[in-house]
Order: structure tokens, then C-alpha cells, then sequence
């Protein structure tokens, strides 16, 4: 079958940021209807409005806020193609452990000192000593092209880092970044984790790249992508795909067929392989590699869900309170540094709260999934594009590489070029 007849129809199933560039893109040429399980569309591109209050009205992001230049080419193409405005955000960082207490933040000098003992404590020092060493050590085995062992946990080992960088430094700042528990970040494969954090300027103290986040929330790009689509369907979940030698079948929630002649799966990789009726042993291997985490998301007004000091309010606030290496990663995005907001109220977005958060502050309940990074399923990023235009089926989405929105976005478009489409 000839992809490049303009004629055919395409369903994209999934409308995150990886289905929404590639229908768009796809639309350009083909006759394409988009697919999303949702109440709403764009995935971890959620805002939600403010209902009342002073600010009610006021758009802010609960899911993708940030983005910088450096690392978002393919989704700033987007923006640039649709004609969406995006200004400068905020990118801070703070720890606060509750036992022992120990409190910082990126903030210098008095976010870094927002605990008066620092200033006097020869171990915070040594704690600062060793985020340089770290910094050097990560960027020289990189250069070098050093081997690195298979785990993050394996690579802070072998060069004998302390405990205290490990705990208060380098797994919160990498929990953070991927939503993901002690264990799972000490797991994560020490190739990955470093490249990503050498690409985003996170070993280097000056010159970090600049982010930004879009005007009107991340809605802004969403809404302008689905005003270009004429077939959408919101609220109606695909609930399977069969695959035909003339094309694909999409039975979906309400019971309705849509016979298409080629599918692009944008959804997870576990729920991709779900909707297959006969998934090939290549699709079952590779898609069946991966798993996600789930956090419970609460966007809400109640500042104890920051630091005890309010100048070490940050924009990523990294709160410990167990011990327990397995348990969800807990994290305070503050929106008023990150989008701006022109408000005294604190409007903030927590991922998995460790204490409970009173309802008169609690604005809207979410769930957020992220994908997984370990040995196993980074194993499978290699291969991944090969199962493409196999059996009129298409796949794509952010575990095709890091996790992110740029990396969602640009599965996206590689789909859009295997057809003959770009930017």
C-alpha cells in the first residue's frame, strides 16, 4: 500500500502531545480522525481554570509547563507552525527533609542558606563540594566516552559519592525530573540519566539553559492544534485494534467501527499493546518491556505543601518524609514562579502529598502516569521504530525516548516524515 496516497484515512488513537503533532502533521495530506479517551484533550498538557475566587478565570498548568530551547526543537516547531506565543519561566529547585530536618534550595544565597545552621555547617559545605565533584566527574565520563556500570546506583558507588549527595541531592533532583521513587531513579540506566542531565545543563552551575513556559497554559497550543483537526472524537476511548491485509478496524467505547487504512497508536506502550487484538511477538516484546508509575496529583492553594521558609519557595519543591526507598516521589511545583502568576494566593500542583491536603484549598484531583526507565525497557528504545508501517500500524509516544514532551513530540513527527510529511 502506498503511504503517500493522499486519498487514504488515518485514525491517530491518543491525543497527548505525540498523537497531537503527528495527526496534525497528518492532516496536511491525509483525511485523519484523532481518538481520545479523555474529558479532555492533550494528555500531561492539562490547565485547568481557576473557578472563583480573585483569580478565577486565571489558566494554570497542572501536567507540561516548561520547555527551553536547547532540548525542544521539534516542539517549538510546533508552536512555531500553529503560532503560539510562549514567555520566560522560572526554574528553581528545593529539598526539604522532615527527618532529619535539612533544608536548601538552588535560590543563592538565601535559598541555599535558608536554614541559618548552613551557613555554619562544614557538612553542608562538603554537600556542595560533592554536587562540584559530581558535576565533573559525570562531564568528564561522558567526554571521555567512559563505560559506564548499568545502574545510576552502580555509577554513584563505584566513584564513592556520600550518602548525603545521594539522599539530598542527586535522586531527589532525578525523582523529580522523572516522577519516579528512590529506587527507581538509584535503577534507572546511568547512560540515560547522565546524557539527559549533560543535555540539559544540569552538571554545569552557570550558563543553564534559559525555559520557558506557553501564555494562556499549555491549552493555548492544545486547542490550536484541535481547531486545524475536522474529525475528533473526545471522551471515546478506542477499546481495540484489528489489523486487516486492506487496512485497520477501531472498535471504540460507544460501540462504533472506524475502518481506517492505517493507525498511529499515541497512547502508553502498555495500553498500545492492550488494544491489539493479535499483537505480533516483536509488539508483545517491546511494548510489554515497559511500565509506568502513577501519582496522585492534587492542584490546590495550601502553602504547608511548600518549605517551612518561604524563601526557599522554589519552583520544584522535593519534599522527604519516609524512608522508604519504594515510596512515590513527592514534589510541589509552585505556578506562581513557574507561569508568572500575578496573585498573593500560592497556586500549586503536588504530586503524591505525604500529609493531608484540607478540601476548602484542593482546586482539582488528577492522575498523572509516567513511563518507567530501566534496563529493561531502555533495551527496547533501539527497536521501537522498527515496528513501524508493519500492519497499516503506526506507534509513538515519549517512551520512544526520555519521557518527555519533546520527546513525545518528536515520535510524533518522525510519523508525520515516514509519510513524506514535516514541518
Amino acid at each position: 500500500m502506498d503511504i503517500h496516497d493522499t486519498n487514504k484515512k488515518i485514525a491517530v488513537v491518543g491525543a497527548g502531545v505525540a498523537g497531537l503533532t503527528a495527526a496534525y502533521l497528518l492532516s496536511k495530506k491525509f483525511n485523519v480522525h484523532l481518538f481520545e479517551k479523555n474529558h479532555y484533550f492533550g494528555g500531561h498538557a492539562n490547565t485547568i481554570t481557576i473557578p472563583n475566587g480573585a483569580d478565577a478565570g486565571t489558566p494554570v498548568d497542572t501536567g507540561f509547563i516548561v520547555f527551553n530551547k536547547q532540548n525542544y526543537p521539534v516542539f517549538l516547531s510546533l508552536l512555531k507552525a500553529i503560532d503560539v506565543p510562549y514567555t520566560l519561566s522560572d526554574m528553581s529547585f528545593s529539598y526539604v527533609s522532615k527527618n532529619p530536618y535539612f533544608m536548601y534550595s538552588s535560590d543563592v544565597p538565601w535559598g541555599l542558606f535558608a536554614q541559618k545552621r548552613n551557613w555554619f555547617s562544614p557538612s553542608f559545605y562538603r554537600l556542595i563540594s560533592e554536587i562540584l565533584r559530581f558535576n565533573q566527574q559525570a562531564s568528564f565520563d561522558i567526554t571521555s566516552n567512559t563505560e559506564f556500570p548499568d545502574t545510576l546506583g552502580d555509577y554513584l558507588n563505584r566513584h564513592k559519592f556520600s550518602d548525603s549527595l545521594i539522599r539530598y541531592y542527586v535522586i531527589p533532583m532525578g525523582s523529580a525530573i522523572w516522577s519516579a521513587s528512590f529506587d527507581e531513579t538509584m535503577a534507572m540506566p546511568t547512560h540515560t540519566f547522565l546524557h539527559f542531565w549533560r543535555n540539559h545543563g544540569l552538571l554545569q552551575v552557570t550558563n543553564r539553559p534559559s525555559w520557558y513556559t506557553i501564555k494562556g497554559g499549555s491549552r493555548t497550543y492544545v486547542n490550536a492544534i484541535i481547531n486545524k483537526l475536522p474529525n475528533v472524537s473526545l471522551n471515546n476511548a478506542a477499546t481495540s485494534i484489528a489489523r486487516f491485509d486492506n487496512g485497520v478496524r477501531i472498535q471504540t467505547e460507544d460501540n462504533q467501527e472506524c475502518f481506517c487504512d492505517y493507525v498511529v497508536i499515541a497512547t502508553h506502550a502498555n495500553e498500545a499493546l492492550a488494544l491489539l487484538e493479535n499483537p505480533t511477538d516483536d509488539e508483545k516484546r517491546l511494548l510489554g518491556a515497559w511500565s509506568y508509575s502513577t501519582n496522585h496529583t492534587l492542584f490546590h492553594t495550601d502553602p504547608s505543601q511548600l518549605p517551612p521558609k518561604k524563601q526557599c519557595w522554589a519552583s520544584w519543591n522535593y519534599l522527604q518524609t519516609s524512608q522508604q526507598n519504594d515510596s512515590p516521589v513527592s514534589v510541589s511545583y509552585y505556578m506562581n514562579r513557574l507561569q508568572s502568576l500575578q496573585s498573593k494566593t500560592p497556586y500549586i500542583v503536588t504530586l503524591n502529598p505525604q500529609s493531608p491536603i484540607p478540601d476548602p484549598h484542593i482546586i482539582k484531583d488528577l492522575t498523572y502516569t509516567h513511563p518507567c526507565f530501566n534496563k529493561t525497557s531502555i533495551a527496547t528504545q533501539k527497536e521501537l521504530p522498527s515496528l513501524n508501517n508493519k500492519l497499516h500500524t503506526f506507534f509513538c509516544g515519549s517512551y520512544f525516548k526520555y519521557g518527555f514532551h519533546e520527546d513525545a513530540a518528536c515520535s510524533g513527527a518522525d510519523i508525520a516524515k515516514q509519510f513524506g510529511i514535516t514541518f
